[in-house]
Protein backbone atom coordinates (compact mmCIF):
# COMPACT_ATOMS: atom_id res chain seq x y z
CA UNK A 1 0.00 0.00 0.00
CA UNK A 2 2.84 2.38 0.88
CA UNK A 3 4.49 1.63 -2.54
CA UNK A 4 1.30 2.37 -4.56
CA UNK A 5 1.06 5.50 -3.10
CA UNK A 6 4.55 6.49 -3.33
CA UNK A 7 4.08 5.27 -7.50
CA UNK A 8 0.88 7.66 -7.20
CA UNK A 9 2.62 10.44 -5.79
CA UNK A 10 5.48 10.30 -7.84
CA UNK A 11 8.97 11.00 -7.29
CA UNK A 12 12.35 12.36 -8.59
CA UNK A 13 15.76 11.09 -8.21
CA UNK A 14 18.02 14.35 -7.31
CA UNK A 15 21.70 14.86 -6.90
CA UNK A 16 23.06 18.02 -4.19
CA UNK A 17 26.15 19.16 -4.93
CA UNK A 18 27.86 22.15 -2.83
CA UNK A 19 30.63 22.70 0.29
CA UNK A 20 28.50 21.38 3.04
CA UNK A 21 25.58 18.89 0.86
CA UNK A 22 25.00 17.34 5.07
CA UNK A 23 22.74 20.71 5.76
CA UNK A 24 20.33 20.08 2.99
CA UNK A 25 18.91 16.59 4.61
CA UNK A 26 18.70 18.77 7.92
CA UNK A 27 16.78 21.83 6.36
CA UNK A 28 14.54 19.53 4.37
CA UNK A 29 13.76 17.80 7.64
CA UNK A 30 13.20 21.73 9.29
CA UNK A 31 10.75 22.33 6.71
CA UNK A 32 8.62 19.43 6.42
CA UNK A 33 10.12 18.23 3.11
CA UNK A 34 10.38 14.62 2.24
CA UNK A 35 13.65 13.01 1.59
CA UNK A 36 14.59 9.51 1.32
CA UNK A 37 17.29 7.35 0.18
CA UNK A 38 20.31 9.83 0.93
CA UNK A 39 22.99 8.34 0.06
CA UNK A 40 26.42 10.21 -0.17
CA UNK A 41 28.39 9.76 -3.01
CA UNK A 42 31.75 11.93 -1.61
CA UNK A 43 32.08 14.19 0.53
CA UNK A 44 30.85 17.22 -1.85
CA UNK A 45 27.91 15.44 -3.19
CA UNK A 46 24.68 13.30 -1.78
CA UNK A 47 21.68 11.52 -3.49
CA UNK A 48 18.38 11.46 -2.90
CA UNK A 49 14.68 11.17 -3.40
CA UNK A 50 12.00 13.68 -3.32
CA UNK A 51 8.40 14.03 -4.05
CA UNK A 52 7.28 15.41 -7.09
CA UNK A 53 5.34 17.84 -5.35
CA UNK A 54 8.09 18.96 -3.46
CA UNK A 55 10.83 19.44 -6.22
CA UNK A 56 10.29 23.00 -6.50
CA UNK A 57 10.30 23.59 -2.65
CA UNK A 58 13.38 21.15 -2.53
CA UNK A 59 14.97 23.45 -5.67
CA UNK A 60 15.08 26.24 -3.16
CA UNK A 61 15.76 25.02 0.48
CA UNK A 62 19.37 23.71 -1.56
CA UNK A 63 19.92 27.37 -3.03
CA UNK A 64 20.07 28.41 0.77
CA UNK A 65 22.22 25.63 1.77
CA UNK A 66 24.59 27.16 -0.84
CA UNK A 67 24.08 23.88 -3.24
CA UNK A 68 22.83 23.11 -6.33
CA UNK A 69 20.58 20.41 -6.87
CA UNK A 70 19.93 18.20 -10.08
CA UNK A 71 17.23 16.58 -11.62
CA UNK A 72 18.91 12.39 -12.79
CA UNK A 73 15.08 10.87 -13.31
CA UNK A 74 11.26 11.81 -12.70
CA UNK A 75 9.39 8.69 -11.44
CA UNK A 76 5.95 7.31 -10.30
CA UNK A 77 2.36 8.01 -11.98
CA UNK A 78 3.09 11.75 -12.88
CA UNK A 79 6.08 11.35 -15.00
CA UNK A 80 4.54 8.47 -16.73
CA UNK A 81 1.81 10.88 -17.74
CA UNK A 82 4.04 13.18 -18.79
CA UNK A 83 5.53 10.79 -21.30
CA UNK A 84 2.01 9.39 -22.26
CA UNK A 85 0.51 12.77 -22.97
CA UNK A 86 3.30 13.77 -25.54
CA UNK A 87 2.66 10.35 -27.22
CA UNK A 88 -0.91 11.29 -27.15
CA UNK A 89 -0.67 14.29 -28.56
CA UNK A 90 0.84 12.75 -31.70
CA UNK A 91 -1.34 9.65 -31.55
CA UNK A 92 -4.13 12.20 -31.70
CA UNK A 93 -2.66 14.67 -33.85
CA UNK A 94 -1.88 11.92 -36.53
CA UNK A 95 -5.63 10.25 -36.18
CA UNK A 96 -7.00 14.17 -37.07
CA UNK A 97 -4.72 14.34 -40.00
CA UNK A 98 -5.49 10.75 -40.99
CA UNK A 99 -9.23 11.70 -40.88
CA UNK A 100 -9.12 15.26 -42.56
CA UNK A 101 -6.91 13.26 -45.28
CA UNK A 102 -9.62 10.50 -45.77
CA UNK A 103 -12.35 13.19 -45.55
CA UNK A 104 -10.54 15.47 -48.23
CA UNK A 105 -10.25 12.18 -50.53
CA UNK A 106 -13.84 11.38 -50.58
CA UNK A 107 -14.10 14.84 -52.74
CA UNK A 108 -13.60 16.23 -56.32
CA UNK A 109 -10.90 18.81 -56.04
CA UNK A 110 -9.52 18.51 -59.46
CA UNK A 111 -11.25 17.24 -62.81
CA UNK A 112 -9.75 17.29 -66.05
CA UNK A 113 -10.03 15.21 -69.46
CA UNK A 114 -7.41 12.72 -69.72
CA UNK A 115 -8.86 10.68 -72.86
CA UNK A 116 -10.91 12.31 -75.88
CA UNK A 117 -10.85 11.40 -79.00
CA UNK A 118 -13.70 13.01 -80.45
CA UNK A 119 -14.49 16.44 -81.77
CA UNK A 120 -15.94 17.52 -78.66
CA UNK A 121 -13.72 20.10 -76.60
CA UNK A 122 -12.96 19.54 -73.42
CA UNK A 123 -14.46 22.33 -71.88
CA UNK A 124 -17.91 21.33 -73.03
CA UNK A 125 -17.11 17.66 -71.99
CA UNK A 126 -16.86 19.05 -68.10
CA UNK A 127 -19.56 21.95 -68.29
CA UNK A 128 -22.22 19.02 -69.28
CA UNK A 129 -20.91 17.03 -66.34
CA UNK A 130 -20.88 19.69 -63.92
CA UNK A 131 -24.19 20.27 -64.71
CA UNK A 132 -25.21 16.31 -63.61
CA UNK A 133 -23.18 17.26 -60.09
CA UNK A 134 -19.44 16.51 -61.52
CA UNK A 135 -17.37 18.86 -60.59
CA UNK A 136 -15.04 20.43 -57.53
CA UNK A 137 -16.09 20.15 -54.33
CA UNK A 138 -18.51 17.03 -55.34
CA UNK A 139 -18.75 14.25 -52.78
CA UNK A 140 -18.01 11.13 -55.67
CA UNK A 141 -19.04 8.10 -53.39
CA UNK A 142 -22.52 9.55 -53.80
CA UNK A 143 -21.93 9.39 -57.96
CA UNK A 144 -24.34 7.12 -59.61
CA UNK A 145 -21.98 5.96 -62.67
CA UNK A 146 -24.56 4.81 -64.88
CA UNK A 147 -27.30 8.12 -64.42
CA UNK A 148 -24.07 10.10 -64.66
CA UNK A 149 -22.78 8.32 -67.98
CA UNK A 150 -26.82 8.30 -69.76
CA UNK A 151 -27.72 12.02 -68.90
CA UNK A 152 -24.33 13.11 -70.11
CA UNK A 153 -24.01 10.92 -73.44
CA UNK A 154 -27.98 12.62 -73.97
CA UNK A 155 -26.45 16.05 -74.21
CA UNK A 156 -23.34 14.47 -76.03
CA UNK A 157 -24.40 12.66 -78.82
CA UNK A 158 -21.34 12.97 -80.68
CA UNK A 159 -19.99 10.66 -77.86
CA UNK A 160 -20.46 6.78 -77.69
CA UNK A 161 -18.83 6.39 -73.85
CA UNK A 162 -17.95 8.58 -71.06
CA UNK A 163 -16.60 7.45 -67.61
CA UNK A 164 -15.44 9.51 -64.65
CA UNK A 165 -12.66 7.97 -62.38
CA UNK A 166 -11.86 9.15 -59.01
CA UNK A 167 -9.01 8.82 -57.81
CA UNK A 168 -7.44 10.66 -54.53
CA UNK A 169 -9.58 13.49 -54.87
CA UNK A 170 -8.93 13.92 -58.65
CA UNK A 171 -11.41 13.02 -61.05
CA UNK A 172 -10.22 11.82 -65.11
CA UNK A 173 -12.76 11.86 -67.46
CA UNK A 174 -12.24 9.18 -70.45
CA UNK A 175 -14.28 9.63 -73.40
CA UNK A 176 -14.91 7.82 -76.90
CA UNK A 177 -16.09 9.58 -79.94
CA UNK A 178 -19.55 8.10 -81.74
CA UNK A 179 -18.67 5.16 -84.47
CA UNK A 180 -20.55 6.52 -87.73
CA UNK A 181 -23.36 3.64 -88.20
CA UNK A 182 -21.89 1.59 -91.54
CA UNK A 183 -23.71 2.44 -94.91
CA UNK A 184 -26.42 -0.95 -95.35
CA UNK A 185 -27.17 -1.15 -99.56
CA UNK A 186 -29.18 -4.09 -100.74
CA UNK A 187 -26.68 -6.18 -103.01
CA UNK A 188 -29.95 -7.20 -104.86
CA UNK A 189 -30.15 -3.24 -105.48
CA UNK A 190 -28.93 -2.16 -109.43
CA UNK A 191 -26.07 0.57 -109.05
CA UNK A 192 -23.08 1.67 -110.51
CA UNK A 193 -19.87 2.72 -109.42
CA UNK A 194 -19.14 6.24 -110.12
CA UNK A 195 -16.43 9.03 -109.56
CA UNK A 196 -16.41 11.24 -106.47
CA UNK A 197 -14.23 13.92 -107.95
CA UNK A 198 -11.35 14.26 -111.17
CA UNK A 199 -8.79 12.64 -111.33
CA UNK A 200 -6.27 9.85 -113.36
CA UNK A 201 -7.13 6.20 -112.20
CA UNK A 202 -4.14 4.36 -110.94
CA UNK A 203 -5.53 0.86 -109.46
CA UNK A 204 -8.90 -0.55 -111.16
CA UNK A 205 -10.40 -3.78 -109.11
CA UNK A 206 -13.68 -5.32 -110.39
CA UNK A 207 -15.41 -7.58 -107.81
CA UNK A 208 -19.10 -7.46 -109.64
CA UNK A 209 -20.03 -5.59 -112.56
CA UNK A 210 -18.46 -4.40 -116.19
CA UNK A 211 -15.27 -1.68 -116.03
CA UNK A 212 -15.77 1.24 -117.87
CA UNK A 213 -12.36 2.54 -117.53
CA UNK A 214 -8.68 1.30 -117.69
CA UNK A 215 -5.23 2.66 -115.87
CA UNK A 216 -4.43 6.04 -117.18
CA UNK A 217 -7.75 7.28 -118.00
CA UNK A 218 -8.48 10.85 -116.80
CA UNK A 219 -12.32 10.60 -114.97
CA UNK A 220 -14.69 13.65 -114.08
CA UNK A 221 -16.73 13.70 -111.20
CA UNK A 222 -19.98 11.54 -111.51
CA UNK A 223 -18.36 9.51 -114.87
CA UNK A 224 -19.12 5.76 -114.57
CA UNK A 225 -15.98 3.78 -113.32
CA UNK A 226 -17.91 0.31 -113.21
CA UNK A 227 -21.48 -0.22 -114.35
CA UNK A 228 -24.06 -2.48 -113.35
CA UNK A 229 -24.94 -4.02 -117.28
CA UNK A 230 -28.32 -2.41 -118.30
CA UNK A 231 -27.55 -2.83 -121.47
CA UNK A 232 -29.75 -6.24 -121.84
CA UNK A 233 -25.96 -8.89 -122.19
CA UNK A 234 -26.07 -9.88 -118.98
CA UNK A 235 -28.18 -9.60 -116.32
CA UNK A 236 -28.18 -6.29 -114.15
CA UNK A 237 -26.03 -6.54 -110.79
CA UNK A 238 -25.01 -3.83 -108.08
CA UNK A 239 -21.66 -2.95 -109.36
CA UNK A 240 -18.92 -3.36 -106.44
CA UNK A 241 -15.29 -2.66 -106.82
CA UNK A 242 -11.99 -1.00 -105.29
CA UNK A 243 -10.63 2.13 -107.49
CA UNK A 244 -7.33 4.61 -107.00
CA UNK A 245 -7.20 7.48 -108.31
CA UNK A 246 -4.65 10.37 -108.60
CA UNK A 247 -5.86 13.78 -107.76
CA UNK A 248 -5.36 16.96 -107.27
CA UNK A 249 -6.14 19.57 -104.40
CA UNK A 250 -5.76 23.36 -104.18
CA UNK A 251 -5.03 24.83 -100.57
CA UNK A 252 -4.58 28.69 -100.21
CA UNK A 253 -2.78 30.00 -97.21
CA UNK A 254 -2.17 33.62 -96.24
CA UNK A 255 1.34 34.59 -94.76
CA UNK A 256 2.34 38.35 -93.45
CA UNK A 257 5.11 39.96 -95.52
CA UNK A 258 6.91 40.77 -92.40
CA UNK A 259 7.69 39.01 -89.36
CA UNK A 260 7.11 40.14 -86.02
CA UNK A 261 9.70 40.36 -83.51
CA UNK A 262 9.47 40.53 -79.66
CA UNK A 263 11.87 41.96 -77.32
CA UNK A 264 11.95 42.42 -73.69
CA UNK A 265 10.90 46.09 -72.67
CA UNK A 266 10.48 46.54 -69.03
CA UNK A 267 11.33 44.79 -65.49
CA UNK A 268 9.81 41.27 -65.01
CA UNK A 269 6.93 41.57 -62.80
CA UNK A 270 5.30 38.83 -60.37
CA UNK A 271 2.09 38.11 -59.22
CA UNK A 272 0.82 35.32 -56.28
CA UNK A 273 -2.52 33.57 -55.73
CA UNK A 274 -4.00 30.98 -53.71
CA UNK A 275 -6.97 28.84 -54.77
CA UNK A 276 -8.64 27.49 -51.95
CA UNK A 277 -11.90 25.24 -53.57
CA UNK A 278 -13.66 27.61 -56.39
CA UNK A 279 -12.15 30.32 -54.65
CA UNK A 280 -9.07 32.45 -55.73
CA UNK A 281 -7.12 34.58 -53.21
CA UNK A 282 -5.05 37.36 -55.03
CA UNK A 283 -2.51 38.82 -53.48
CA UNK A 284 -2.24 41.82 -55.48
CA UNK A 285 -4.48 44.55 -56.03
CA UNK A 286 -4.91 45.13 -59.84
CA UNK A 287 -7.22 43.08 -62.01
CA UNK A 288 -4.71 40.56 -63.28
CA UNK A 289 -5.36 41.55 -66.87
CA UNK A 290 -1.78 42.05 -68.38
CA UNK A 291 -0.97 45.85 -69.42
CA UNK A 292 -0.07 45.83 -72.63
CA UNK A 293 2.19 43.30 -74.68
CA UNK A 294 3.52 40.77 -72.45
CA UNK A 295 4.54 37.38 -72.07
CA UNK A 296 2.55 36.01 -69.04
CA UNK A 297 4.33 32.43 -67.48
CA UNK A 298 1.61 31.16 -64.80
CA UNK A 299 2.69 28.24 -62.46
CA UNK A 300 0.30 26.69 -60.30
CA UNK A 301 1.68 23.98 -57.71
CA UNK A 302 -1.02 21.70 -56.03
CA UNK A 303 -1.14 21.02 -52.40
CA UNK A 304 -1.44 17.33 -52.22
CA UNK A 305 0.55 13.82 -53.36
CA UNK A 306 0.02 12.14 -56.94
CA UNK A 307 -1.86 9.26 -56.67
CA UNK A 308 -2.50 9.46 -52.68
CA UNK A 309 -4.38 12.56 -51.82
CA UNK A 310 -5.43 16.08 -53.21
CA UNK A 311 -6.37 18.88 -51.07
CA UNK A 312 -8.39 21.57 -52.50
CA UNK A 313 -5.90 24.18 -52.13
CA UNK A 314 -3.04 25.64 -55.09
CA UNK A 315 -0.04 27.79 -55.14
CA UNK A 316 -0.69 29.88 -58.37
CA UNK A 317 2.61 32.02 -59.61
CA UNK A 318 2.46 34.18 -62.37
CA UNK A 319 5.21 36.33 -64.57
CA UNK A 320 5.03 38.85 -66.55
CA UNK A 321 7.63 40.00 -68.95
CA UNK A 322 6.71 43.74 -70.75
CA UNK A 323 7.70 43.24 -74.35
CA UNK A 324 7.96 45.56 -77.19
CA UNK A 325 6.94 44.62 -80.94
CA UNK A 326 9.39 45.21 -84.08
Amino acid sequence: MRRAARLLRGGAVIRVTGAEPWRFPDRCAAEGLYLENVTAQDPFTIRGVVRSADLSRAEKTALRCGCTLEILALRGAPALWRRVRRQWLLAAAGVILGAGLFASSLFVWEIRVTENDSAVPDGTILRVLEEQGVGVGAFYPGFSADLIRSRALAELPALSWLAVNVRAGRAGVEVRAAVEPPEIWDPRQIADVTAARSGVITELTVLEGTPKVKRGDAVEPGQVLISADRSGEAAPVHARGEVTARTRYELTAASPLTAVQKTAAGRVRRRYALILGRRRINFYRDSGIPPGECDKIIKIREIGVENAFSLPAAWVAERLRPLALA
